[in-house]
């Protein structure tokens, strides 16, 4: 059996890590453009760009606009500001990226506690227990008797899931999480779809063209190589997107973990949802944060179901989300995975 994690941003602001696009942009604020000697110009260009970015966001801010609170989405719609000003673009995102690798590189010396590792350890094998116990029967008896291959695909930039992988389960090794008598997970291994620190930049921006306002940039294979994602994965040439790919299009069990299911990263839930469709069998488990309060009474099923339309929005799944109550598992504010 193929079990396939798809692990978000909310994995490492779990772990306490101050990784949210709103914590760079404080960072970046103060941040002089520095691409090197001899391009003081551009300089100085980036740096008028980047003041009329933030007063474009403060202002968009004001007006109730959330959107702009995405980096991505932000970026695509800010490509009005330069015109026909291709280079000053590429020159602009050049610097951005170099500033967001700097900050995450401050954030990236997690050190996880014994108690941390097998939590985790026990968490990635056994994810079912943080569902009530009507559906942890159901998935055990659709998955338990069979030995579980375990692939990850992260969205982060960070090495905090290997940091705790390394002394929890090793590449090819044989788990059990139930004792000998139970199935065997067998890990291997972690893919960063967008890159990784200290990897030659990382990818940030949108998932179609459509997503980018400016029609000259959408025009301009300049900025269109940076900026869109599908694209820029291509040039880096690494096959790490034809691998996820490959991992979505064999998986058996999906599980979803701190993921916004945003709409910058629309070709890997298109990708989701042809699997899902494709093979009747495939099981969704789906971990969903909600910043309110849970119900006070346990029965209050509201909040499960906007996090499964939530889902089912963004998959593009048609129809009534009561035909996938049986394939669409929804925990909510669960315990999954070490919390500081």
């Amino acid at each position: 059996m193929n079990v396939l994690y798809l692990i978000g941003n909310g994995f490492d602001l779990r772990l306490g890590l101050p990784t949210r696009y709103a914590d760079f942009l404080e960072y970046y604020k103060g941040q002089t453009p520095q691409l090197g000697s001899g391009r003081s110009q551009q300089e100085e260009a980036i740096q008028k760009y980047k003041e009329r970015l933030f007063s474009e966001m403060a202002e968009r801010e004001g007006r109730g606009e959330e959107q702009w609170k995405d980096l991505e989405i932000a970026l695509g719609e800010f490509t009005t500001a330069f015109g026909d000003d291709a280079d000053g673009f590429c020159d602009f995102y050049e610097d951005m990226n170099r500033s967001l690798e700097a900050y995450l590189a401050q954030c990236n010396s997690f050190e996880p506690t014994p108690e941390e590792v097998e939590k985790f350890r026990e968490d990635l094998t056994y994810p079912y227990r943080y569902f009530k116990p009507r559906e942890e029967k159901e998935l055990r008896a659709l998955t338990i008797a069979q030995a579980w291959y375990l692939d990850v695909i992260s969205f982060n930039y960070t090495s905090s899931f290997e940091c705790l992988c390394q002394d929890a389960l090793l590449v090819g090794e044989r788990y059990y999480p139930e004792g000998y008598n139970g199935h065997p997970v067998i890990y291997q291994g972690v893919k960063h779809v967008h890159g990784s620190l200290g990897e030659g930049g990382i990818l940030l921006g949108v998932d179609h063209g459509e997503q980018i306002a400016s029609d000259q940039c959408r025009q301009c294979d300049d900025v269109m190589d940076l900026l869109l994602k599908p694209q820029a994965n291509e040039g880096r040439g690494t096959l790490v997107d034809e691998e996820c790919l490959s991992l979505i299009a064999g998986a058996d069990m999906i599980c979803l973990f701190g993921l916004s299911l945003g709409p910058t990263d629309q070709m890997w839930w298109t990708a989701i949802k042809k699997r899902f469709l494709d093979n009747p069998e495939v099981i969704l488990l789906y971990f969903h944060y909600d910043p309110a309060a849970d119900p006070a009474l346990k029965f209050d099923r509201r909040k499960e179901r906007r996090a499964r339309q939530h889902l089912i929005d963004a998959l593009g799944l048609e129809g009534n989300q009561k035909e996938y109550d049986d394939r669409i598992f929804v925990a909510i504010n669960s315990d999954m995975f070490p919390k500081r």
